[in-house]
């Protein structure tokens, strides 16, 4: 290996840490307004922030009361590094949260409605730096880093737990009685594009989805706001009872 090749790993290498290591900006005036509205949700020893909203834009129309929140992992909620980052803990944090909000009664389902995400493992194609956190030798480097080190435990355990737990998950999405609706923006680079939606409407039962405009990604909500509550209003009132 020559010395001009050695300079150039020894610089990128010095560039990259320098860059995963600069401290994060300080939040917008938006998202200092956003934080103000929120409260925290004590879950085990881990902060969850969450906003419940009376009334949110034109939702108001369907429905009294709405509540957000950051997962954990995830916005103002806790971000622990050495967690193991479980979606069965993260439902149970849902649940816990409507629980609280509802003391009154017990919340039941009613309906479903999901956006773009890795429902199948047969039409998800991670993209390449998350195939490189997969790698052992680079994943392990990469992982170091703060930002790398939960996004990898967040990942890998993602990944993980869905090739474990496909025939429970996808078997539930099969075998419900509830109502679910699906919202793709199919220009979705981890997500196969329009091969989801095919693979979508072969394998669930009397398939209900909604196909956004080709530019739309992997996060539609933020993309096409407007489009995901048409598809959403639409799909409650298909289920509405007379």
């Amino acid at each position: 290996m020559g010395y001009q090749t050695i300079a150039w790993i020894v610089v990128v290498t010095a560039a990259t840490v320098y860059f995963l290591n600069i401290p994060p900006p300080p939040l917008s005036s938006t998202l200092l307004n956003w934080q103000k509205k929120g409260n925290i949700f004590k879950y085990k020893e881990f902060d969850i922030f969450y906003i419940v909203f009376n009334i949110l834009g034109r939702m108001k129309s369907q429905f009294s009361k709405i509540i957000m929140l950051d997962m954990l992992g995830y916005g103002f909620s806790d971000k622990p590094l050495d967690h193991d980052y479980l979606i069965t803990e993260q439902a149970d944090i849902h649940e816990a949260l409507l629980t609280f909000n509802n003391k009154e009664s017990k919340f039941q389902l009613e309906s479903m409605c999901m956006l773009n995400g890795g429902v199948f493992p047969e039409t998800n194609t991670p993209l390449i730096g998350q195939k490189l956190l997969l790698t052992p030798v680079i994943g392990s480097v990469l992982s170091h880093f703060t930002f790398y080190r939960i996004f990898e435990r967040r990942l890998i355990k993602y990944l993980n737990q869905r090739a474990e737990n496909k025939d429970r998950w996808v078997g539930a999405l099969l075998e419900t009685k509830l109502p679910v609706h699906m919202i793709y923006g199919p220009s979705d680079p981890v997500n196969s594009g329009y091969a989801f939606v095919d693979h979508y409407k072969k394998v669930v039962p009397s398939p209900s989805i909604t196909v956004l405009d080709a530019a739309i990604g992997h996060y539609p909500q933020w993309e096409d706001p407007n489009g995901v509550f048409e598809s959403y209003k639409s799909f409650l009132q298909s289920i509405k009872k007379p």
